[in-house]
């Protein structure tokens, strides 16, 4: 029998980072002409998009999205502040010139090609296609990203996420807005966002003894399934690096392995992956950091933290009772 084994891996991605964005109403010239289209074709295809663009592609710094703590609860923080009112276009801006964009090395071009062919196949959108696509592949890189894409990435990612942090934090009154349990023709049917699971090992009776276990355990498959697919997108096996040592007796030859993704969103899914696969980590309900918790009912990464949420409780609260007097 073959011995088991383990190696190191490393995971790198490095991003680049353009220091100036700016918005624009339309594709970046050089990467299509859409004179060659009819107006109806045009607006099927761009829909009066909002671009966020690089102003100038040569002036950028870059690092390791793998070596990056504070990347992760950016983006939640991002999302959370535009929910509660904050200035979509400036706040998403502010973050791309500090972490990039979250799909520049994504294949834009496949997309084009894509939405073109779900136009009707005529000889003049052919000819389109042509004298878009050619130029367009020959662009190793894009320095642009729809706004829409980027909020759609990044609303997935937190949303899940938050999702993970309910588990963590054994929050079973939210689990349970999102996960169900029904028993039919003696098995249990798991459902979770139109989805259904079967589990045959348990009873509802089981479920009903321990909820918090199973609904726990079932937001935490239907994650590892999700995520996992995720950060699989754009992965690629490459080496780091090459060991050679030789003797009079034996040679020793080995590579260090490396995992490499196409782009931050794929990078921001494997980082996540890993983080499932560590059994004490949970997420801070205040600023969405993973931290190792002291104790099994911790909810908040420091005492400040806890402080701090405390305090928003207590104005909350007193902003409820303001508006509740003045009726």
């Amino acid at each position: 029998m073959q011995n088991s084994f383990s190696t190191e891996i490393k995971f790198t991605f490095l991003q680049k980072v353009y220091k100036k964005a700016h918005y624009i109403n339309d594709l970046p010239e050089g990467y299509t002409d859409f004179s060659v289209l009819r107006p109806e074709y045009r607006k099927a295809i761009d829909k009066d998009e909002v671009y966020i663009c690089a102003k100038d592609p040569t002036d950028f710094f870059a690092y390791d999205a793998f070596e990056e703590p504070e990347i992760i609860p950016s983006l939640v923080q991002l999302v959370d502040r535009v929910n509660n009112g904050g200035n979509k276009k400036e706040m998403v801006k502010k973050w791309v010139e500090r972490w990039g964009f979250l799909e520049e090395s994504a294949s834009f071009h496949k997309r084009l090609e894509r939405d073109l062919k779900n136009l009707n196949s005529i000889s003049a959108l052919d000819t389109a296609f042509n004298a878009l696509f050619t130029p367009i592949t020959a662009k190793s890189e894009r320095y642009f990203e729809k706004l829409s894409e980027f909020w759609d990435s990044a609303t997935q990612f937190v949303h899940l996420w938050r999702r993970y942090q309910q588990i963590t934090n054994r929050e079973i009154k939210k689990l349970q807005e999102w996960i169900s349990f029904e028993e039919k023709y003696d098995l249990i049917k798991v459902q979770i966002d139109g989805e259904h699971f079967t589990n045959a090992t348990n009873t509802m009776e089981d479920i009903k003894k321990d909820p918090l276990y199973y609904y726990q355990i079932a937001g935490f498959l239907y994650l590892v399934e999700k995520i996992s697919v995720k950060a699989r997108l754009g992965m690629q096996l490459d080496v780091e690096s090459l060991l050679f040592e030789s003797t009079y007796t034996e040679d020793f030859i080995k590579v260090m392995p490396k995992i490499k993704v196409g782009n931050l969103r794929s990078a921001l899914y494997l980082r996540f992956f890993l983080l499932l696969c560590q059994n004490n980590q949970k997420i801070c309900a205040l600023c969405g950091r993973p931290f190792i918790p002291t104790r099994s009912n911790n909810l908040y990464c420091s005492e400040q933290h806890k402080r701090t949420a405390k305090s928003r409780r207590q104005r909350q609260r007193k902003t409820l009772q303001f508006l509740k007097g003045k009726e």
